[in-house]
């Protein structure tokens, strides 16, 4: 079996592990800090409410992470704009 194919697999699973480690390494430090200044951190628990709670670095690594794979749509599918719209929706929903 030619394993070149399973490469870029296995490399996007650990760029998405790396992503992962440093986006917790900053925002749990980052959500005690913001938990000692008296705010409640469950009334911040779905994503809309996050907007400009974290400090700007903090939330420069969590976007890093939600759009690890957008360019994957841009630059390598050669495909009319339609299909692109519906690939970017379909990996939309599966970040949900």
């Amino acid at each position: 079996m030619n394993d070149l194919i399973l490469q870029p697999v296995i490399l996007m699973g650990l760029l998405s592990f790396v992503m992962m480690l440093w986006m917790y390494a900053t925002r749990i430090p980052a959500s005690k800090e913001i938990e000692k200044k008296g705010v409640n951190l469950q009334d911040l628990s779905h994503p809309s409410k996050l907007g400009g709670v974290f400090p700007s670095k903090v939330e420069r690594v969590a976007d890093n992470y939600n759009h690890l794979f957008v360019p994957f749509t841009d630059a390598f599918l050669p495909l009319d704009e339609s299909s692109k719209v519906l690939i970017k929706c379909f990996l939309g929903i599966l970040q949900l």
